[in-house]
């Protein structure tokens, strides 16, 4: 499964007197609250705040002093579970026509600028910045097809753009008197068919939306129109085989095989698992943010090496074995200056080509 990677930092604070009985022994770990160990929820909270907003692709925060896990985040999603999703997603390979297709409504900018202008009959939407960072003209509602409506370059002669708004129906009738309808209710199809007043044939211009009626056993469908390059009746159809996953992650599944999208501005690659339904996750810009972050976890750990060499005495040129009772992870002993340089040798003593081992 593609996805934004998962980064957790693991945090172990320690101090020069390392105890060999620290941890959580055989039993659970014991869960204590940041106070009970000399820290300050407070100050946790501010340092996890400022990580979250300037490192890419955070998933977890966990922290343990004296043996005891103080403190700990998680979002295991790619994005919050109530974030409303509003990510711009699109193939890099695409059609060249553009789409009208009911989707769940967001903020998405192809959900706005549509506006009904009466005089001339049709429905428009405004210049819209796409997710490719183009400029997509604006342009009307237009019925050529009425198996799937597109939105193309308005011309007043055009009878396939002249729609009539009954405002107190709500529907919008194309010129051959069938009214603009939402497939099987929920889409994303949008299509021509006879008048039946269903919801899925109603239509509010909200703001600058255009909002369906509701429908379903319990009215829990509704949607809003909104302009995509991706057609709905292709093997990659919007809402179908690929959409929005919260507003900075995307998700693919056969038959939509294009591999190359641009989402939130960013070319992505995702790629859906041959005959698995299950949807593939993939990130989009990883909340723009400006540090990628995938090594911060051995950043994060010198940092406290040094804090505790700093301040309480630690001797990072030491034997972990003879001076603290800790185990080396290798055959001959180690120090914590050398565990930190990635390179394991006892002290340069030994010539690197005979005996240095790369961390892993």
């Amino acid at each position: 499964m593609s996805a934004p990677s998962f980064l957790c930092f693991f945090s172990i604070l320690f101090f020069a007197a390392a105890q060999s009985n620290s941890g959580p022994g055989a039993g659970p770990w014991e869960h204590v609250k940041p106070e009970e160990v000399g820290l300050s929820q407070t100050h946790l909270d501010e340092a996890l705040a400022f990580i979250n907003q300037n490192v890419k692709a955070r998933q977890c925060f966990l922290l343990i002093k004296d043996g005891k896990m103080a403190y700990e985040w998680y979002q295991s999603a790619p994005d919050p579970a109530d974030t409303p999703v509003a990510c711009d997603v699109a193939p890099i390979k695409e059609s060249g026509h553009r789409y009208a297709v009911a989707q769940v409504c967001t903020e998405s900018p192809g959900q706005k600028g549509w506006q009904y202008n009466a005089a001339l009959k049709q429905v428009k939407t405004a210049r819209l910045e796409n997710a490719i960072g183009q400029g997509l003209d604006e342009g009307c509602l237009d019925a050529s097809d009425p198996d799937q409506l597109k939105v193309t370059a308005c011309n007043a002669f055009n009878p396939a753009q002249h729609f009539t708004y009954n405002e107190k129906a709500k529907w919008l009738i194309a010129a051959n008197g069938d009214c603009v309808n939402i497939d099987d209710g929920v889409g994303p199809a949008v299509n021509l068919d006879d008048c039946d007043g269903e919801g899925n044939q109603q239509f509010e211009f909200k703001g600058t939306s255009l909002v369906s009626g509701k429908t379903g056993d319990f009215l829990q469908n509704q949607r809003c129109l909104e302009v995509t390059t991706a057609d709905p009746q292709g093997d990659c159809s919007l809402g179908v085989s690929f959409g929005c996953e919260g507003n900075n992650s995307m998700w693919v599944k056969p038959p939509c095989y294009t591999k190359q999208f641009w989402c939130n501005g960013r070319q992505v690659q995702c790629v859906p698992m041959p005959d698995d339904e299950e949807r593939t996750l993939c990130g989009c810009d990883l909340e723009n943010k400006p540090h990628e972050g995938y090594s911060m976890t051995k950043s994060i750990g010198a940092y406290i090496i040094f804090l505790s060499a700093t301040h309480d005495g630690l001797d990072i040129d030491a034997d972990i074995t003879t001076k603290y009772g800790l185990p080396s992870p290798k055959v001959y002993g180690v120090t914590s200056r050398m565990m930190m340089s990635n390179i394991s040798s006892p002290a340069g003593k030994i010539p690197c080509n005979l005996s240095c081992r790369i961390w892993r």
